[in-house]
């Protein structure tokens, strides 16, 4: 990092900052293989619902359409797969 800083880059001195600031987190994914990539990718259909939603005059009916968005997805009998 020293020699990041030693450049004269101020990008490299923000960069350096960062991870300095991060650096417990970013050593954290290293080690449990943790992120919030499931909460994002909810967080994105709910902003597309959101977005198509647009004129729904009540809440409801956007609260119906999370709702079986994030439904999970039924599996077929055993007695359909045989057909």
């Amino acid at each position: 990092m020293a020699q990041a800083i030693a450049t004269g880059f101020s990008a490299m001195k923000t960069f350096v900052n960062t991870l300095r600031n991060w650096k417990e987190s970013v050593l954290n994914y290293f080690l449990n293989r943790l992120n919030n990539g499931f909460a994002e990718g909810v967080n994105t259909k709910i902003k597309l619902i959101l977005r198509r939603a647009f004129g729904f005059r009540k809440f409801e009916s956007l609260r119906l359409h999370i709702l079986v968005a994030f439904e999970p997805k039924s599996q077929p009998a055993i007695s359909e797969l045989s057909r």
